[in-house]
């Protein structure tokens, strides 16, 4: 009988161990971590974002179109901008669980300071939606709480010590890319280039060729370089300004101004760009006259920036040395005659 005994005993024994271990795993496996699950490795699986931040403007909709992002529905989205967004999306990652004693004033927090972020697949589901707030006091991280959750979480990105909520936090110029003008070569049809302060500068291009602008502008009887007209057309492939300026106090005062130059590009789909460029008024010296020729406005010292109007509605602060290279006058196409 014994001989029996111990073995039953055994068995007994090893089965209640077995089925303690199979009801901690279930328990375990069944547990819910996703609150704490902020990253999403494969950005690429996210097809739209929504945030609501705190500039006090509507929600932002970032969506893809092709390689680019849109926000919107209408513009381009800054590249720089948007890869730190999705860098942030990808690799934030938990850098400590703050104490139970600030849990109340950090959710506070997030009622002033909280930006909301939602992500969606390409099949338009929700896979994530959290908040974003301030930073500790010692400005390392930021506060994250999943939403529907009570429980906060100090994040970091691995090779940034700053906080992650500016990277959410732009205003829709802030967002928007700084492009002034983006036309391959190869979509231009024609160009008109205006200079009203010294119209012998004043130049258009059509079917390959320079010629005069205005009526009684006297052509120039030399040879057009080929090479150089190309080396032109090309300078309108990517041109980016410093910032969008639309919400500048000073805009209507300048824009009554008379532009140092005025463009228009006219596209092979018959759609046309307009910009017309502004000196930056000195408020040291309003009597200050700009003088006819633009390059010698920047010679006497004066900041080589200046202010672009577009026909889209859009007012740009742009640096003259990303802009040279389409600022050309009308001898610049010219081959140089040998003395």
């Amino acid at each position: 009988m014994k001989k029996y005994l111990i073995p039953g005993i055994v068995l007994l024994v090893l089965g209640l161990g077995a089925w303690y271990l199979i009801k901690s795993n279930n328990v375990m496996s069944s547990y819910d971590f996703s609150y704490r699950e902020f990253a999403v490795e494969d950005v690429e699986s996210i097809e739209k974002i929504i945030v609501v931040n705190k500039t006090g403007e509507p929600p932002f909709h970032f969506t893809r179109n092709g390689d680019r992002w849109m926000v919107n529905d209408k513009f381009k989205v800054n590249k720089n901008v948007m890869d730190n967004m999705l860098d942030a999306i990808k690799n934030v990652q938990i850098d400590y669980v703050p104490p139970n004693s600030a849990k109340e004033e950090i959710m506070k927090g997030f009622l002033k300071h909280g930006i909301k972020v939602d992500l969606f697949n390409k099949r338009n589901k929700k896979i994530k939606s959290y908040y974003i707030g301030s930073s500790p006091t010692d400005g390392r991280g930021s506060y994250y709480v999943m939403d529907g959750y009570d429980i906060p979480f100090v994040m970091k990105l691995p090779t940034v010590e700053g906080n992650i909520h500016t990277r959410f936090n732009y205003t829709l110029e802030q967002f928007r890319d700084l492009a002034v003008v983006e036309i391959p070569k190869e979509s231009i049809q024609s160009i008109e280039v205006s200079y009203p302060f010294n119209k012998k500068f004043s130049f258009k291009f059509k079917d390959g060729q320079i010629s005069t602008l205005h009526p009684f502008q006297k052509a120039i009887g030399g040879e057009q370089d080929p090479a150089l007209i190309e080396a032109y057309l090309s300078g309108f492939g990517q041109k980016y300004a410093e910032y969008i300026e639309n919400k500048n106090p000073a805009k209507e005062n300048i824009l009554k101004q008379t532009p140092f130059c005025e463009m228009r590009i006219t596209k092979t789909d018959g759609k046309a760009e307009e910009l017309s460029f502004f000196y930056i008024p000195d408020p040291d010296d309003i009597s200050y006259a700009a003088p006819a020729d633009f390059t010698e406005h920047f010679k006497e010292g004066k900041a080589e920036r200046f202010f672009i109007m577009t026909n889209r509605g859009d007012f740009y602060l742009a640096q003259l040395i990303l802009f040279k290279d389409i600022l050309w006058k009308y001898d610049a196409f010219f081959k140089k005659m040998k003395k």
